[in-house]
């Protein structure tokens, strides 16, 4: 019955543990971020990145610049609030490569997502930036190193033409990094302390369950060889709650006991013979 007890309540706590663990381990990156984080980017120096503006759009604000359709777009009403960010990078002299960043406000699932435009490119893909911001991405597009469609800008102009085959797609991908680590600081920051926390309790609740069950077994054999030999134990069965147990007497043979440790029912069940290898025994030694 006790030993039932003692797996109940250690159940119950580790259960208990595992519980507080398992809300430790929420989802970091599904906050807010610092009010005036967005406004702080304004403030990086970066060797080939001009942070031109950067501010916080409220949900459903914001409105594509330059566009010729009449019709409202769903995709940009429906978005949540976001830091969006307005940037030139210029890994060469010959270099104007526009770019722009949103950092949803709130509800980032923790990724970045990249859109692309057309093969000339030349534009800021909105559209695709709008499908990626209501899915939770931080999200990011360049117009690959010129404005406007054709392909006049490559014309003496052999630096633009790598920015456009690949350069200003990697410029990009790496600020956009950078910008993303530094406006979700304070949540990377409570992400560690949230893993730290969690693998302290798995590991208190391994001790703590290890330590249980020795308990558990170690009352156990206690049980079993009070059964065994009930004299050593006052005549208890193993069902009996009892406070004098002696641990080291119930898995210590009879035989090996010093004769003052003995029960005095023992010494009425020894023969005159064993009484007399007793009492001669001291003498020899």
């Amino acid at each position: 019955m006790r030993n039932r007890r003692i797996i109940a309540v250690a159940v119950a706590l580790g259960l208990s543990m595992a519980m507080h663990a398992g809300i430790g381990q929420r989802d970091v990156h599904a906050q807010s971020a610092a009010p005036d984080a967005c406004g702080r980017l304004m403030q990086i120096r970066q060797a080939g990145l001009t942070i031109t503006a950067a501010s916080i759009v409220a949900p459903g604000a914001f409105a594509p610049p330059n566009t010729r359709n009449p019709t409202p777009d769903r995709r940009f009403s429906s978005l949540p609030s976001f830091c969006r960010v307005q940037a030139t990078l210029a890994p060469t002299a010959d270099s104007t490569i526009g770019m722009e960043l949103w950092l949803p406000a709130t509800g980032w699932n923790g990724r970045f997502q990249a859109v692309g435009g057309r093969a000339l490119g030349g534009i800021i893909v909105y559209p695709a930036m709008a499908d990626a911001l209501n899915a939770g991405y931080a999200t990011a597009s360049t117009d690959t190193g010129h404005a406007g469609a054709g392909g006049a800008f490559a014309l003496g102009h052999p630096e633009k033409v790598i920015d456009h085959g690949y350069r200003a797609v990697h410029e990009m991908t790496v600020s956009s990094q950078r910008l993303i680590s530094l406006f979700y600081k304070g949540l990377y920051v409570g992400g560690l302390i949230n893993e730290l926390t969690t693998f302290a309790a798995f590991t208190a609740l391994l001790t703590f369950l290890t330590a249980i069950l020795g308990v558990a077994i170690g009352h156990w054999l206690v049980d079993r060889h009070a059964d065994d030999t009930p004299r050593q134990h006052h005549g208890l069965s193993a069902g009996e709650d009892r406070a004098d147990t002696d641990v080291f007497a119930a898995v210590r043979h009879p035989d090996d006991r010093h004769p003052d440790d003995r029960h005095p029912d023992d010494a009425a069940d020894e023969t005159p013979t064993e009484r007399r290898q007793e009492q001669t025994e001291p003498e020899r030694r």
